[in-house]
């Protein structure tokens, strides 16, 4: 059975939304740093993580693992993975900070399935399933949200999933871009769903937390709009936990 992160960073700062769009990247550095504070000190000793993981150290201090992929520079891919797992993490406390700022509950941690390590193929065919997901998904959520600042953190993100998607497709020796396009396209809610839904066993919330939102706008759809894309952070959180350490054992 896959260990899960913790739903929350202990310590993390809820700081509020930006009153205004040129404070979002002031706020989204402190929460980003905040959470990479707690994910490499205090944070990780609360979490229940695979054995072996107990103590953490700097990503870059980690002994380098021999790379079951092709890599340009020694040590590039444990480097870039390790970067995701620490950035997938991030996004779940920026989503919950987020949610909690507008008054709103977050969503609790689902139970999943199918996302542990069987081969370094499979692995990568699954990370490249879910940060491609993951673009499409705040592509397709991004006509729906009415508060600027939300947006703000949406898109923050999402070019985030964007910047790994391109790594990751690289490494699989696939188009930079999904089917060669030069654009990228938006996900429907059952679309993401579809992609998503192999994975989860039980959503543990008593039906509090519908994966889905409307194409109304609403400070109330905005909420249930990060709360959806906290369903998929937590997937693929918990995906690179359980999958990362075991590709580059030592990594963390």
């Amino acid at each position: 059975m896959c260990r899960r992160p913790a739903a929350a960073v202990a310590g993390l700062d809820h700081v509020p939304l930006p009153t205004s769009l040129g404070q979002a990247d002031e706020t989204l550095q402190k929460l980003a740093e905040t959470s990479r504070r707690s994910f490499l000190g205090r944070g990780l000793a609360a979490m229940a993580v695979p054995a072996g993981l107990a103590a953490a150290s700097v990503p870059a201090q980690a002994a380098t693992a021999k790379s079951p992929f092709p890599e340009y520079h020694a040590g590039q891919n444990q480097r870039n993975f390790v970067e995701i797992q620490v950035d997938e993490y991030t996004h779940v406390n920026i989503l919950i900070a987020a949610i909690e700022s507008l008054g709103g509950t977050p969503r609790p941690l689902p139970t999943f399935q199918g996302i542990g390590y069987t081969s370094p193929n499979s692995f990568l065919e699954t990370a490249v399933a879910l940060e491609n997901t993951g673009v499409h998904a705040y592509f397709g959520a991004a006509a729906a949200i009415q508060n600027p600042n939300v947006l703000a953190v949406a898109a923050s993100i999402a070019f985030v999933e964007a910047y790994h998607s391109g790594f990751l497709n690289t490494l699989a020796d696939m188009p930079l871009i999904p089917n060669g396009l030069t654009y990228a396209t938006p996900f429907t809610v059952a679309q993401v769903l579809s992609a998503a839904s192999p994975f989860i066993v039980n959503l543990n919330d008593n039906g509090q937390f519908p994966p889905t939102f409307s194409n109304v706008k609403s400070p109330a759809n905005d909420i249930a709009i990060l709360n959806f894309a906290l369903l998929l952070e937590y997937l693929e959180a918990e995906f690179y936990f359980y999958n990362v350490p075991r590709v580059f054992p030592g990594a963390i």
